[in-house]
């Protein structure tokens, strides 16, 4: 019946261009995004200007050059003053000062080694995450257009035993609003690629509308390692836990090197004069004079009593803030990997009994229809229940993939698919 072209066209349209597009592979994505995503740009140049301060970190201050004129006459001629002064200061800090603010400096540099890390991992499963949810979107729209041919096909049964008083005019609308609801399935499924698509070209830093083709067929594989084995290689290898780890020592440098406050740094010059014919008799000769000095911190030593505190304060946070990351590194693990095995012990249970007894129950249907010893709801119902059972396992596969990319950046090393 004609009713039925224009949904059904619809469909096939849309499923002929995206099977006309070329694949795009998942390594392809991630070696684009670990290029040009604005993210790890920055923090690699963060890095390398981290880096520059481990050098700047051990400099001296610079020296100071002084010039005086001594015995400036009453006239204000400079160039009649008695002597002239000149000399050169260089101020040193207490030993071992220096080493602290170089161990303080890589530190720095360690943290932003493990943070751009940290970051191309979860960059990584960003993209992973969305290549699988395109995945779903295209295998959904293979579904539809499927179960759509099998309604085609019934349809011109149903209009046949109509023309011979064998079926009802309900029969055909019941198609009508199948066929109807498979064609508000695909809008909605073309929203969410459109969506999808965004945020990939997001991470990829590209325009958003850059077309992104099918991605590969993926099957599911079980996960290759024990839960003790994942949280062991968390404990080792997660960068954000190396990173608090490097904070750690950091804030312990910066204590020992607030408590050597206390000590003096010292400063030692050389002075030359020169006498230009001065009053004295004594000081007719040109002169060296050296001349050393130092700071007392202690006099003022309550000021860094507080500044100790504060160190001490700032190494127990660390810590904490330590203990806390993995600890909470720790739950997400068990969160996903039990997340993991659910899926699993599900997407057996779909792929093995639920998904065979249902395509055994339409195929019955259809028998049954045929022969007219049941009506066209069962078939409906039974056509129904196929199709959300093949979505469900697609969904509860890609939940899979997505969990074990969640799994790459908590313990530190990729899962490959």
């Amino acid at each position: 019946m004609k009713f039925f072209c224009p949904i059904a066209c619809f469909i096939f349209i849309f499923s002929s261009v995206a099977a006309g597009e070329e694949t795009v592979t998942l390594s392809s994505l991630i070696e684009e995004a670990q290029k040009n995503n604005p993210a790890l740009t920055a923090l690699r140049l963060h890095q390398e200007t981290v880096k520059e301060e481990i050098s700047q970190s051990t400099f001296l201050d610079d020296p100071q050059l002084t010039l005086t004129q001594w015995g400036i006459p009453r006239d204000l001629n400079i160039g009649r003053s008695d002597q002239t002064w000149l000399g050169i200061e260089q101020s040193f800090p207490y030993p071992g000062k220096r080493l602290l603010k170089r161990k303080i400096a890589t530190n720095d540099w360690e943290i932003a080694q493990q943070e751009y890390q940290a970051k191309r991992l979860e960059v990584t499963a960003e993209i992973e995450s969305a290549y699988y949810n395109l995945l779903l979107i295209d295998k959904t729209i293979d579904l539809h257009q499927e179960h759509q041919s099998i309604l085609n096909e019934f349809v011109e049964i149903a209009e046949k035993k109509y023309a011979v008083g064998q079926a009802t005019q309900q029969d055909l609308l019941k198609a009508e609003v199948e066929l109807a609801k498979l064609h508000n399935g695909r809008l909605t499924l073309g929203q969410d690629r459109i969506v999808t698509r965004a945020k990939i070209n997001a991470l990829l830093n590209r325009p958003d509308s850059t077309p992104i083709g099918r991605p590969e067929q993926l099957a599911y594989r079980p996960l290759p390692f024990l839960y003790d084995t994942l949280t062991q290689e968390a404990l080792n290898n997660q960068n954000n836990l190396k990173s608090a780890r490097f904070r750690v020592e950091k804030s312990e440098a910066m204590k020992t090197l607030t408590k050597k406050a206390t000590l003096p740094d010292f400063t030692i010059g050389l002075s030359y004069w020169n006498v230009h014919g001065g009053t004295s008799p004594a000081s007719d000769e040109n002169q060296w004079m050296a001349m050393g000095k130092m700071n007392l911190p202690w006099v003022f030593g309550e000021k860094y009593n507080a500044k100790n505190r504060i160190a001490a304060l700032e190494e127990d946070t660390a810590k904490a803030e330590y203990n806390a990351l993995k600890n909470e590194t720790l739950s997400q693990i068990k969160t996903i990997f039990t997340k993991i095995k659910t899926d699993e012990q599900l997407m057996d249970s779909y792929e093995n009994n639920l998904i065979p007894l249902a395509k055994q129950s339409l195929a019955a249907a259809q028998i049954g229809y045929q022969s007219g010893k049941t009506d066209f709801l069962n078939f409906i119902d039974s056509q129904r229940t196929l199709l959300d059972l093949q979505m469900e396992y697609y969904m509860q596969l890609t939940d899979y993939w997505q969990q074990v990319a969640m799994l790459s950046p908590l313990i530190g090393n990729e899962i490959n698919p």
